[in-house]
């Protein structure tokens, strides 16, 4: 009430991520190729490439993740995953959602602060995703609140309001995220409206 009515055909940005309800087109053989096993026999798993770290972010697998890393020291987590906009391996496991799988990567240093094709942090792809949880986990972790995309300047607080994520809203203003006009507005709060007008 007293917000901005926002547009529900506008769809937020994917990320990468399947539509809801439509499973990965990943399943089983990837986590024998993985585990280097085939059903086929020989030197057929010889041929075959193992798959690495970025399908088992996506199937959200944390034991086959700790098991690549343990193998990999030389890995680094913070990397280009190589899978959509130019996310890092946690921005791929933020936009799936998976919790665990973003404690896993972090835990193991991976920089909360790496960014997209479009300077979207991993912070800002949980809020726009409406994932609190992971939003709840990256700030208790120390990711920037106001980070500003360099395309658009937008911060989590400004995506989330745009495609309506309203408890993503409610925790990052609880953890004093900036507002800005069109925040404020969004949130119907008149009176900063009004000051921040007036400030111009």
């Amino acid at each position: 009430q007293g917000g901005i009515a926002r547009d529900d055909s506008v769809p937020p940005r994917t990320r990468g991520r399947p539509k809801r309800g439509r499973p990965l087109d990943l399943d089983a053989r990837h986590r024998r190729l993985a585990m280097g096993r085939s059903r086929r026999g020989g030197d057929a798993h010889r041929r075959r490439r193992p798959v690495g770290l970025r399908e088992v972010v996506l199937i959200g697998d944390v034991d086959l993740a700790r098991r690549i890393l343990d193998a990999d020291p030389t890995i680094d987590v913070s990397a280009n995953a190589r899978f959509a906009y130019d996310q890092s391996f946690l921005m791929v496991a933020v936009s799936k959602g998976n919790l665990d799988m973003a404690r896993f990567l972090i835990d193991r240093g991976a920089d909360l602060e790496s960014t997209d094709d479009l300077g979207w942090s991993a912070l800002t792809v949980a809020a726009a995703e409406g994932y609190t949880a992971v939003t709840e986990l990256l700030l208790d972790r120390g990711a920037a609140i106001d980070h500003a995309a360099w395309d658009a300047g937008d911060t989590p607080l400004t995506v989330a309001a745009t495609f309506g994520r309203d408890e993503a809203v409610a925790l990052l203003v609880a953890r004093g995220a900036r507002r800005s006009l069109p925040d404020a507005a969004y949130m119907g709060d008149e009176a900063l409206v009004a000051r921040l007008l007036a400030e111009g």
